[in-house]
């Protein structure tokens, strides 16, 4: 025999149930657009391994857990921001553009046992404009030209700036 009871019952709880998947569903997928628009949105970091080049805001470090970093797009440190690599991470220029374009900081923070690899076919430091107070140190690295890059172009317009280069390797560079 059928009991109306457990059947009205039911309906109630199962359109209940329902309503609240539906609404559930509403809340998740507005919760997940907003994640994946804060993360393409977000400044590149060792935290986004997807780092692939462009303009950086305030300070961005790249770190050896997540290299390789196959950057498409020249990386641009700004006036007031700075860009670290931490030791042992491995950076390739995969772009037609120099790899560095400096009116911020650019710190390369390699050690002996851990040193950073630079590989680009193209310009590695381009300065051109660049404010006095921009900066570039790079400590125990190994930045490869791969036989046709320059270390910083004569583009007749490159401002003075604070080098340090400090147990450190350039090879394969073009004429």
């Amino acid at each position: 025999m059928l009991d109306l009871d457990k059947v009205a019952t039911f309906s109630v709880a199962k359109k209940w149930s329902l309503l609240g998947a539906i609404e559930m569903k509403k809340r998740f997928s507005a919760f997940t657009i907003a994640v994946l628009l804060l993360g393409a949105l977000a400044t590149p970091s060792a935290a986004n391994p997807r780092f692939t080049g462009g303009m950086i805001s305030g300070t961005v470090t790249l770190s050896a857990a997540n290299s390789p970093y196959n950057i498409v797009k020249k990386i641009e440190i700004p006036a007031g921001s700075r860009l670290v690599i931490e030791p042992g991470t491995v950076v390739k220029n995969k772009s037609t553009q120099p790899l560095f374009h400096i009116h911020g900081e650019l710190d390369i923070q390699g050690s002996a046992q851990a040193p950073v690899l630079i590989e680009s076919a193209q310009d590695i430091f381009f300065l051109s404009g660049a404010p006095k107070a921009s900066r570039i140190s790079v400590k125990f690295a190994e930045i490869n030209g791969l036989g046709k890059a320059s270390l910083v172009p004569a583009t007749g317009n490159s401002q003075a700036s604070n080098y340090l280069f400090e147990d450190s390797d350039f090879i394969n560079f073009g004429d």
